[in-house]
């Protein structure tokens, strides 16, 4: 007898407890009498299979690790090399030229381009005597307005060979890392692109290392189990595609902030893949500081909700995937909506309990005080899920030597409490992406935008004390706790930046000391 795949068990899993959920509250669905009651149990459930289709998509990892050894069979091919930057530290993009210079595949096989739509003359200078110094194209764009895609797509007009490897501009490449992406998209014809591990350097403070653990999530926890189910994402760098297969779907997608999964999926909808190797493809660097990394959460979280927007019917309608793919990527790209609606929903429902004392059901509202609803455990629900998407991304990471020493299990309450701030930052991302609103084609779309951290989170924190407080004025009903820990998510992230900011403010005064020090010497 065959055994089922881990596509069937995520299906048959999926939907056995979704058709529970249904079952379980049809009783209270066919007493329905107004629209609002019936918005309620949709949202819910809806939030509901999100959360399940994201767990079940986690738990059932890929059978074995992909991981491509050398083979007398590989074809060299021409490969075009884009570095799309703009207003890069010259220094940073320099090493990573050198260390695609420094490679062991042959260098008259690759065709190097820099993509440059920096406005700033001065900087462009320095970045053409660096193309000419490393024998780069140099294709200076200032009037782009297309952000990484456009850029790129620009450059790709004049480019010819049947491959196409992406770096972003601080991802230093590992010597055999074109090599390794030849083998691996030669491994079978459906193969559209291939995605290396990119790694990070100078992980020293507590922050840059959750900003690498956002990578470990992706990489650790989500692109291993999506192998065996061919739907890969590309993660926007460290990666090799067919130019043929890019050309099928307009190469990569100007629409959204994530052109890099936004792209994939297009790729998977024409009946493509993409391969996921086990193997270190680039060391790069992570933002400065906290502020720099919510600003890049939310374009992420934007471009995600974007391509849901976008992609969510024709994912549903395809043909070309099965339902367990459709499952995971609607889970993967639905994440931020998904917060959005849990806060909204819980929101809503603690209004309703108040002002709608009348209306009682067992599902969605308690029946009396000590009973609990669906609705109150959602916000647990979301930090469990969350927990085991980094405990598995942990659990991987840790079975590299190098990667041991520096996540450490006694980081992760510190991990979540920064993540439960990020997710709060970033919800209104979920919301203007979805709705098609900031994004690259719009009136007030910006690639780097601009947050005022201090603001933004001192706004949050006195809705969460006023819902701290409300929640305790209401404490004879059994929904006061959970409203109490949605106020308490809002006051979470004045705290963490209060900790960046002094992290920042140390971390300035010893590097202020060790050069003053060094200047007295």
């Amino acid at each position: 007898m065959k055994k089922p795949s881990n596509q069937t068990l995520i299906s048959v899993v999926w939907l056995t407890i979704v058709g529970f959920l249904l079952i379980y509250s049809m009783s209270d669905i066919l007493k329905i009498t107004s629209v609002l009651e019936f918005v309620q149990y949709f949202v819910l459930l809806l939030v509901l299979s999100q959360i399940l289709a994201l767990i079940v998509s986690v738990i059932f990892p890929s059978s074995e690790r992909k991981k491509l050894h050398s083979s007398s069979s590989s074809e060299l091919s021409n490969i075009d090399v884009i570095v799309p930057i703009r207003s890069v530290d010259p220094s940073v993009l320099e090493l990573t030229l050198k260390g695609i210079r420094d490679s062991d595949y042959p260098q008259e096989l690759i065709t190097l381009v820099i993509g440059d739509d920096t406005p700033n003359i001065k900087l462009s200078e320095i970045y053409s005597k660096l193309a000419t110094t490393y024998k780069a194209r140099y294709i200076y764009l200032p009037e782009n307005k297309k952000y990484k895609a456009g850029m790129v797509n620009y450059c790709l007009q004049d480019l010819d060979s049947p491959l196409v490897c992406l770096l972003d501009y601080d991802q230093i490449p590992t010597t055999n890392f074109f090599k390794i992406c030849i083998r691996g998209i030669q491994d079978e014809d459906d193969i559209a692109f291939v995605q290396l591990i990119k790694r990070f350097r100078d992980l020293k403070s507590i922050f840059n290392k959750w900003s690498a653990l956002l990578y470990l999530q992706f990489f650790e926890a989500m692109q291993r189990t999506k192998n065996e189910r061919g739907t890969v994402l590309f993660a926007g760098s460290t990666g090799c595609f067919r130019r043929e297969y890019l050309n099928e779907v307009g190469l990569f997608s100007e629409e959204t902030f994530t052109e890099d999964a936004d792209t994939s999926i297009k790729l998977i909808l024409k009946g493509y893949r993409g391969l996921y190797l086990d193997s270190v493809g680039s060391y790069g660097t992570v933002p400065k500081n906290y502020q720099d990394q919510i600003a890049q959460l939310w374009r992420w979280s934007h471009g995600g909700s974007h391509s849901l927007s976008l992609r969510g019917t024709l994912i549903l309608r395809s043909k070309e995937i099965n339902l367990s793919q459709k499952i995971d990527l609607l889970a993967t790209i639905g994440i931020t909506p998904l917060l959005v609606l849990i806060y909204v929903y819980t929101l809503a429902v603690a209004v309703l309990v108040n002002f709608r004392l009348d209306y009682q059901s067992p599902i969605l509202l308690p029946s009396s005080r000590y009973s609990v609803s669906i609705a109150g455990i959602l916000p647990l629900l979301a930090i469990t899920t969350y927990l085991l998407v980094v405990s598995l991304a942990y659990y991987e990471a840790r079975k590299d030597p190098e990667l041991e020493k520096i996540f450490k299990w006694r980081y992760l309450p510190i991990f979540t409490l920064i993540g439960i701030s990020s997710n709060v930052l970033i919800l209104s991302s979920g919301i203007t992406g979805f709705l098609r609103i900031l994004g690259p084609n719009s009136r007030y779309g910006t690639w780097n935008r601009k947050f005022n951290i201090w603001l933004e989170s001192g706004i949050l924190a006195i809705i969460g004390i006023l819902g701290i407080y409300f929640s305790i004025l209401i404490s004879d009903n059994s929904n006061w706790l959970f409203i109490c820990l949605i106020s308490v998510s809002f006051v979470v992230p004045i705290i963490v930046t209060i900790l960046s900011s002094l992290h920042l403010k140390f971390k300035n005064e010893v590097s202020n000391s060790l050069d003053t020090k060094q200047h007295n010497f």
